[in-house]
């Protein structure tokens, strides 16, 4: 009697272990997620900050880019950067939160990247040469045009932004 007693001690025991290990698991795996989105904030940050120094490099080439006024050759070229560095950096910021919580700041990067473009005839008209070689890109390398890609996900926002 004294010895089944202590049998089921010693494996209440052991399910209390189990069951405090899993609960470390999952607490260092949301430890982990948080890392991670920090991570990617100050990686964001950093690449934004690269690009405001751009633009501060050559406001007036950006000023005139985004409105969709006429540049030279020259300017057109470093808009164009300026814009692909955006388009860059709003794709990355979106998939990188995809990646770990498909949620809403994945879509949150799109929407700020959707307004921006709305506002910003010059930008759009960049971003619209970009989303083509996009397209030439998916056919190239096999990838199913039928999948959506952040264009055409980028695509669907800007669309309800001009029908408000």
């Amino acid at each position: 009697m004294i010895g089944m007693n202590w049998k089921n001690l010693v494996e209440a025991a052991g399910v209390t272990a189990i069951v405090a290990s899993l609960v470390f698991v999952g607490m260092e795996l949301r430890q982990s997620q948080e890392i991670a989105k920090a991570e990617i904030g100050m990686a964001a940050l950093a690449a934004q900050i690269e690009m405001n120094n751009q633009m501060a490099e050559r406001p007036d080439v950006w000023r005139r880019g985004r409105v969709g006024e006429e540049l030279s050759d020259d300017d057109q070229m470093v808009f164009d950067l300026m814009i692909r560095n955006q388009n860059a950096l709003s794709f990355w910021s979106y998939t990188s939160f995809y990646r770990i919580d498909r949620g809403s700041r994945a879509n949150q990067a799109i929407l700020n990247h959707a307004e921006f473009l709305h506002k910003n005839p010059g930008a759009m008209k960049s971003f619209e040469a970009f989303a083509v070689n996009d397209q030439s890109y998916r056919a190239v390398n096999g990838v199913p045009l039928e999948s959506e890609s952040y264009s055409d996900k980028l695509r669907e926002v800007i669309e309800r932004y001009e029908a408000l």
